[in-house]
């Protein structure tokens, strides 16, 4: 009798004891008509990660995600859908990508906020047709169609009872932070779709920036409009700092956020930039000492020195990384071993990429000034299958030379990761037996490029 109580007691223990929180979160479901070589891909709305998810031929898939993002977009090669999951989640997602607006449908457990995402972004579709008539408007409409979209949006928050309480009233805060984020866009998106250089909005335009707080790190990790407006903010200041005291960006930013009184946001935005940039310094020693003087977060030291170890691995004079089999919009295909012999000024840009669009004119000019010499001009495309006829098709318009390759798998494709390239344009400089000259050389739009390429008796 006494060892039954005994074992019934220890029974009893092992039943009360707490399970393990659950740390990962399963998404699974089925996309029907996904065409056959279209690929389907997890990405983290910050860009901080990034997976491919396989899927079977009558288009179910299923998968675990156990790194620490809650915002991903869930992306088929053409259809964007925005998700929020929360560890412990199994969100199931089902449509048909012939009519996606019509049967995108969201269950399991967990699902209700990707949900109203989708409700929240048709309203904003709804009301925003056309990104380049929205910049053009004049100010008042401008603000106006603003507002009527926040209100838009705010209805259907009120109407999503079903949604945590916590994340309701951070995302009330995220739709105020829309708001002034459209504001702050306004400017520059006006000067550029309009063709007004200079253009400046009025005074009083802005007033409902000027007493917001920069230095909130809920907001910031939270709201994707906070921290476009935060890093917007302190990348103004850099840039004015970088003119004054004649330094790189990059420096200049890292000497503007050490004045930030909040450690986890100076941190943050610092690792932000540094685990993106990195690659683009001029003078990587120099910011890198100064990123670890200035950061006291551990574990973000300890990734950019992992990244700087592995940027310093591609030094000039180290052979560069080969590529494979691209294809060539000439026709066949192309490898990095076929261009040995001639210099190389390799361009990885895309078609969706506002500055490497902006570049193309000087890389134009460039090619023409340098014609006939011993270099070759390369330009990788990383466009995904999606973009395959606009890649050919702006090639054509804009009568591009040079060699033109297509990546074969976009950001994932091994010649970009092994270059560490994060951010685009990227340009790279060889000598002729493909040993690196400079692993982040100048753009064709600076001055400075020509000297360096001139400087090699080319």
């Amino acid at each position: 009798m006494k060892k039954l109580i005994f074992m019934a007691l220890i029974g009893s223990m092992y039943a009360c004891k707490p399970k393990p929180p659950i740390d990962y979160v399963v998404l699974s479901g089925t996309i029907q008509n996904l065409p056959q070589n279209n690929t389907l891909s997890i990405n983290a709305l910050d860009r901080s990660f990034t997976k491919n998810i396989k899927i079977s031929k009558d288009g179910h898939f299923i998968d675990t995600l156990r790194n620490n993002t809650k915002d991903y977009i869930l992306y088929d090669s053409k259809h964007p859908i925005f998700l929020h999951l929360n560890k412990g989640n199994h969100v199931i997602i089902n449509y048909d990508v012939n009519n996606v607006d019509a049967t995108l449908n969201f269950s399991g457990n967990g699902f209700e906020i990707s949900r109203y995402l989708k409700d929240k972004r048709d309203a904003e579709n709804t009301l925003l047709q056309n990104k380049k008539d929205f910049y053009k408007l004049d100010e008042v409409a401008y603000k106006k169609l603003i507002k009527q979209i926040v209100s838009s949006q705010k209805n259907i928050l009120e109407q999503a009872a079903s949604l945590p309480k916590d994340y309701i009233e951070n995302e009330r805060k995220n739709i105020d932070y829309f708001y002034l984020s459209k504001l702050n866009d306004y400017e520059r998106a006006h000067a550029f779709y309009t063709q007004k250089q200079g253009f400046k909005v009025s005074s009083g335009f802005l007033s409902e920036l000027e007493s917001l707080n920069y230095e909130n790190t809920e907001d910031y990790n939270f709201s994707i409009y906070y921290k476009k407006l935060v890093n917007y903010h302190f990348g103004t200041k850099a840039m004015q700092r970088a003119q004054t005291e004649r330094i790189s960006n990059g420096i200049a930013l890292v000497k503007t956020l050490e004045t930030i009184s909040n450690p986890e946001l100076k941190n943050g935005l610092l690792f932000d930039y540094a685990s993106k940039n990195l690659e683009r310094e001029q003078d990587i020693n120099t910011f890198y000492n100064l990123y670890m003087s200035t950061s006291t977060n551990q574990a973000h030291k300890k990734e950019i020195k992992t990244l700087f170890k592995r940027l310093k691995g591609y030094a000039p004079g180290d052979a560069a990384p080969e590529f494979t089999d691209y294809e060539n919009y000439a026709g066949g295909t192309t490898s990095l071993s076929d261009l040995k012999g001639k210099y190389l000024y390799i361009d990885v840009w895309a078609t969706w990429c506002g500055p490497c669009i902006r570049e193309l004119p000087a890389l134009q000019a460039l090619e023409k000034k340098f014609h006939g010499k011993n270099i070759e001009f390369v330009s990788i495309s990383i466009d995904t299958a999606k973009n395959y006829e606009r890649w050919k098709a702006l090639i054509k318009s804009r009568q591009l030379k040079g060699v033109q390759l297509l990546a074969d798998n976009g950001w994932q494709s091994a010649f970009v990761k092994d270059f560490g390239i994060k951010g685009i344009p990227r340009f790279i400089l060889l000598d002729p037996d493909g040993k690196i000259i400079n692993a982040n050389a100048p753009r064709p739009s600076n001055p400075g490029l020509v000297n360096l390429l001139e400087s090699l008796n080319i």
